[in-house]
């Protein structure tokens, strides 16, 4: 029996427009309706989903930042993961060598220690992640009304988010060369103690090696009693990863990268055609 659905949501619960179709919305309502949780599970933090689960009137428990934090249904945080801030400075010092502008992400913000134009830079880097093939017009269109844009804070260093009481719980950098990711990626693992994972071919996030969604989510089922068996698990990226290793009942559409379609149970229909939603129907 399946007490507990969690699904990734960029390329997976969300359509290429950013939107949650009919078909994935009522499903939620319809495994509640069997007893059945909920929970999104993405690598993004609390202010750029909130305004998803408003519009569509979405109740449930969320898993943030890749397994940095951990919210129940009425929003409250519950459990975090951050990264150490000595971590943190070293993580930051290698970066900016390699030549990134990265972002700093905590519960209910974005934030930069660099100049505005070097985060603008950095900014469209996430865009072209959402819309690969979008001129410079657009993506500049894009960024102006990003969540992700009009939430950036600007600060002179991290010793001055420490100040404001700003926790790391997570650092994403962006770029189209994807020889240059893959370097900077075996870079930063051999930092130690930092869990290093992708949303996009051209992304690397950066996390507290516990902060990882399987391990976060088998710690979190744990305290509440619940089985592997009776998990439900859906996602495309390389963020993912752990959730298909750590869970059986896994499920990737078929936009999913090679190395989760790999590795899931199931291949299901994809994000454009209501694969988690068709597949909650199929099995709950």
């Amino acid at each position: 029996m399946i007490r507990l659905i969690v699904s990734d949501m960029d390329g997976t619960f969300l359509n290429n427009r950013q939107e949650i179709t009919d078909r994935n919305r009522s499903a939620i309502d319809y495994a509640r309706k069997k007893g059945v949780e909920f929970m999104i599970a993405t690598g993004r933090n609390y202010t750029s989903i909130l305004p998803l689960l408003k519009q569509y009137d979405i109740v449930c428990s969320c898993m943030l930042m890749n397994g940095a934090e951990f919210r129940n249904e009425a929003g409250k945080v519950v459990k975090k993961l951050p990264i150490p801030y000595e971590k943190g400075q070293e993580l930051l010092k290698l970066l900016e060598k390699e030549g990134f502008y990265p972002e700093i992400m905590d519960s209910d913000g974005f934030y930069t220690i660099y100049t505005k134009e070097q985060a603008r830079i950095g900014m469209l880097g996430r865009m072209r992640c959402l819309r690969p093939n979008a001129s410079e017009k657009e993506l500049e269109e894009m960024m102006l009304h990003s969540v992700f844009y009009q939430n950036l804070e600007y600060a002179d260093s991290l010793e001055a988010l420490r100040q404001r009481g700003i926790e790391i719980a997570k650092i994403i950098i962006f770029h189209q060369d994807t020889k240059r990711i893959e370097a900077t990626r075996e870079k930063i693992r051999q930092l130690g103690g930092l869990a290093v994972s992708s949303s996009y071919p051209v992304n690397i996030e950066i996390n507290d090696i516990h902060a990882q969604k399987g391990l976060a989510l088998n710690a979190y089922i744990q305290e509440r009693g619940i089985k592997k068996e009776e998990v439900m698990v859906f996602g495309d990226g390389l963020n993912d990863y752990s959730l298909f290793t750590e869970f059986p009942n896994s499920f990737a559409p078929e936009n999913a990268m090679e190395e989760i379609r790999r590795l899931a149970g199931t291949i299901i229909e994809s994000n454009e055609e209501d694969g988690v939603g068709k597949t909650i129907y199929r099995y709950i």
